[in-house]
């Protein structure tokens, strides 16, 4: 058992056999489930095992890949004390594949909500969330970070909607001020005019924001991947997909979820 230095200026335990689970604080051991420690106690049997179990071919596979590649261990990720106090919580999962693609597990989850669906929930439920890279946001959401699609869209809305009254008076001050001097804008312009033509296209910005493409039902969506720059993905009970970038790029629909899915756990899968 060793512990080492995080990105969340936090430590992250590192335990690489199932007999260094009596070494833990009662603390750190009541973080670990039952069901997590099943899948640590006996790997890579405890995958190939998975990989038997499960109904879905393509979560097989990667499960019998990452059992022949090896490397498994189990991790606690506690964030700095500044990070706890604004109610970021540790994190447990078993880290397995090899050094340079290490994959997170967080561990067979229960209860899902009804919505999940079925390919969805068979993964969620054998293995748990599945993180590409440890801090990068990269993976498959917990039912609890599920966001609907309205409230992803929301966001996007609001993060482009400048200040209003006071901030905003000062902010095109600042920006008049600093495009003059610059000479992006002429010094003939005034105030007045510079602010009218900056109100009509944050105008024209958000009704094309407000105008985005969405799917019929986007109540029915809800996030269940977010990739490495922020983007989402998302789904319904259905099984249909929904793309949103959240950066830049295409919000259109994707592939079924079956099919999302087999792609997500191939080896050459770019997130």
């Amino acid at each position: 058992m060793r512990d080492e230095e995080n990105l969340f200026e936090g430590t992250t335990t590192v335990l690489s056999s199932p007999s260094e689970l009596s070494e833990l604080r009662p603390h750190d051991a009541a973080l670990v489930s039952p069901r997590l420690r099943r899948l640590f106690a006996d790997p890579p049997r405890s995958l190939r095992e998975l990989a038997s179990a499960t109904s879905f071919a393509p979560l097989a596979t990667w499960l019998r890949r990452m059992a022949k590649v090896g490397g498994c261990e189990l991790v606690i990720d506690r964030p700095s004390r500044w990070l706890a106090r604004r109610g970021m919580a540790p994190s447990v999962s078993l880290r397995v594949g090899a050094a340079d693609a290490k994959v997170h597990l967080s561990g067979p989850l229960p209860r899902l909500p009804k919505r999940i669906p079925a390919a969805l929930r068979e993964v969620l439920g054998s293995v748990g969330t599945v993180t590409l890279q440890y801090g990068a946001a990269g993976g498959l959401l917990a039912p609890r970070e599920q966001r609907s699609l309205g409230d992803l869209y929301a966001e996007i809305v609001r993060n482009n909607t400048p200040p209003s009254g006071r901030a905003r008076l000062t902010l095109l001050r600042t920006q008049y001020t600093n495009l003059i001097a610059c000479g992006i804008v002429a010094a003939s312009t005034t105030f007045e005019s510079f602010a009218a033509m900056a109100r009509e296209q944050v105008e024209a910005q958000l009704r094309e924001l407000r105008d985005l493409p969405r799917p019929p039902t986007p109540k029915a969506y809800f996030a269940f991947f977010q990739n490495a720059g922020g983007g989402y993905v998302t789904t319904n009970a259905a099984g249909e997909t929904w793309h949103v970038p959240m950066g830049g790029g295409d919000y259109a629909p994707g592939p079924r979820i079956d099919a999302w899915l087999a792609g997500f756990f191939r080896p050459d899968f770019v997130f």
